[in-house]
C-alpha cells in the first residue's frame, strides 16, 4: 500500500454502497490514515503480536483498521459484518483480540462479550486519529503474522484462524477478489 502511495491521489479502492453511490479511497489516504491508526494503537498499549479485530463493512475505517494494525506489528482479524454475539463470541474467545474496531451497529452486540474493548469507528475516532503523523516506521519482517482470516466453520465443529504471514497476504488477496 505504502509504495503506491505517491501523493498523485490514484485511487486504490472504489466501493459500490447500497444507496447507489460510490466511494473513492486513494492509496495515498489509506497509506494516510494507515500510520495515523498504528501511531494511536501503539498510544492505546497496543504491541506488535496483539490482536485487533474489526467488524466494518468495506469503507475507509475497514482499510485504516486492516492495514494500520498490520503497519505496527499487529494481527489484523477481519469479522464477517452478519455475525451475531455466539459468531463474534467464539471467534474473540479464540484469538483473544485487545480491541475490536466496529460500528454504532454492532457495538451492542460487542458490548454484550465480557471483557473485550471495543471503540466506534465513526466520525469521531477519524477525528481523533487524524491529529497522528501520516508515516510509520513498520518493523514487520515476512515471516511475522499479519491477519487471521476465520473459515466459516461449515465443516467442521468450531470455525478455525487460518493465519496469514505479511509475505503471504500477497495470496490472500487474490482468495478475496476470487
Amino acid at each position: 500500500m505504502i509504495r503506491h502511495a505517491d501523493g498523485s491521489g490514484r485511487p486504490a479502492v472504489r466501493i459500490a454502497h447500497a444507496d447507489g453511490t460510490d466511494e473513492i479511497l486513494s492509496f495515498d489516504e489509506i497509506a494516510a490514515r494507515s500510520a495515523q491508526f498504528a501511531h494511536w494503537l501503539v498510544d492505546q498499549g497496543i504491541e506488535p503480536g496483539d490482536r485487533i479485530a474489526f467488524m466494518l463493512e468495506p469503507s475507509l475505517p475497514f482499510y485504516t483498521s486492516l492495514f494500520g494494525a498490520m503497519m505496527m506489528g499487529a494481527i489484523s482479524v477481519p469479522l464477517f459484518t452478519l455475525f451475531g454475539l455466539d459468531g463474534l463470541r467464539l471467534r474473540v474467545d479464540d484469538c483473544k483480540p485487545r480491541l475490536l474496531v466496529t460500528n454504532e451497529e454492532k457495538f451492542a452486540i460487542a458490548k454484550q462479550v465480557e471483557g473485550l474493548n471495543t471503540v466506534v469507528a465513526n466520525a469521531s475516532l477519524l477525528d481523533e486519529i487524524s491529529t497522528y503523523p501520516t508515516t510509520f516506521e513498520t518493523r514487520t519482517k515476512a515471516d511475522d503474522l499479519a491477519v487471521f482470516q476465520y473459515t466459516s466453520g461449515t465443516t467442521r465443529e468450531l470455525p478455525a484462524a487460518v493465519k496469514h504471514t505479511h509475505k503471504s497476504v500477497v495470496t490472500l488477496m487474490f482468495a478475496a477478489l476470487y
